[in-house]
C-alpha cells in the first residue's frame, strides 16, 4: 500500500556542527529517519551533525554537504543520499566531488547545506563542536 503525506517544512538553524561516526546506509530516502534522528538525539550539544563514515565526510542529517576551499565548492564523493539539487549542482559544474577526510575540514573557508527544499544554503557563523 502506498500513502502521500504532507507535512510542513520548517527549516532548520544551523548554527553548531559535530563530526560523528557511523555506518548506517541510506541509498533511497524513506519515512524511517530513526537512525538519524538516534545521532541527533545523542549529540543534543549541535543543532545537526555531520556524519563520517570510514574516516570520509558523507552528509548531515538534514542535507547534503559542500565545503568551499577558496576556490571551488566540494562535495563527497559519496554521500548516503544522492541528493537531487546536490546532483542539478554537479551536473551545472557548480560542485566537484571529491573524498573529504573528516580530519580535513580545518581547511575549507565555507560550508553549506544542500537539498530540494533548503537549496543551497551557506551556512554563517557556523562553530564547529
Amino acid at each position: 500500500m502506498e500513502s502521500v503525506e504532507f507535512i510542513p517544512y520548517r527549516p532548520k538553524e544551523i548554527k553548531t556542527l559535530k563530526v560523528v561516526p557511523s555506518d548506517f546506509t541510506y541509498h533511497y530516502k524513506f519515512a524511517d529517519r530513526s537512525a538519524l534522528e538516534r545521532l541527533l538525539e545523542e549529540n543534543p550539544e549541535a543543532d545537526d551533525v555531520i556524519i563520517e563514515k570510514e574516516g570520509l565526510i558523507t552528509d548531515t542529517t538534514i542535507a547534503n554537504i559542500a565545503f568551499f576551499d577558496g576556490k571551488t565548492w566540494i562535495t563527497p564523493r559519496e554521500p548516503l543520499l544522492k541528493g537531487t539539487m546536490r546532483a542539478y549542482l554537479l551536473d551545472q559544474g557548480f560542485l566537484q566531488e571529491k573524498d573529504i577526510p573528516s580530519d580535513s575540514l580545518e581547511r575549507y573557508e565555507k560550508v553549506a547545506l544542500m537539498n530540494a527544499m533548503l537549496g543551497f544554503k551557506i551556512l554563517s557563523h557556523i562553530n564547529n563542536i
